[in-house]
């Protein structure tokens, strides 16, 4: 009869569903934070991954889940190298803006039209955080917007930046990285 006790997870769901029960009875005597009984009840989920190695039909989903646990630390070293190579990337992106940004032209903005060219490629590459945010969504998401914006404000020969950046970050970095 009292083999229920003698489990840890029993005592831990034993606990909790205690103190739910007493924080219900006594919902405004008692000051308790609910945040934290959801977190409990939370826990008890931990349970299912106990019950799941134990189901035989259930060894391909097991096997998944300690393969996706496991793929942890590669996944931190190519997060790593993605962000320092994007890292240098937006650097070189910042120095080669560097004379666009200063032009004597752009320095006086009396012109409208310069202005608003100023500020597109400024949204973009700014500052060194805009351009590293640049950076990932050129390699992870749309770059044709970002590619139009400096080549035909800058300079066109960004064009072959972009398609460099492109094909050895788009396509084999994250290539290697999917594989």
């Amino acid at each position: 009869k009292f083999l229920f006790f003698c489990g840890m997870w029993n005592w831990l769901d034993f606990i909790i569903v205690l103190v739910w029960i007493i924080s219900k009875l006594a919902q405004d005597a008692m000051p308790v934070n609910s945040q934290v009984l959801r977190l409990a009840r939370l826990i008890r989920l931990f349970r299912l991954l106990r019950l799941v190695r134990r189901i035989q039909q259930f060894d391909s989903l097991y096997l998944m889940s300690t393969a996706i646990r496991s793929s942890f630390g590669i996944l931190g070293w190519t997060a790593a190298l993605l962000f320092l190579i994007q890292m240098l990337f937006a650097l070189v992106l910042n120095q080669l803006l560097y004379g666009f940004y200063f032009s004597e032209e752009l320095l006086k903005r009396d012109n409208e039209e310069l202005r608003d060219r100023f500020e597109l490629v400024y949204t973009y590459f700014g500052t060194f955080s805009r351009s590293l945010l640049t950076m990932f969504e050129i390699t992870l998401a749309n770059w044709p917007p970002v590619c139009r914006a400096l080549t035909e404000n800058v300079t066109e020969w960004f064009m072959i930046f972009f398609l460099v950046h492109k094909v050895t970050m788009g396509f084999a970095v994250i290539g290697v990285i999917n594989g």
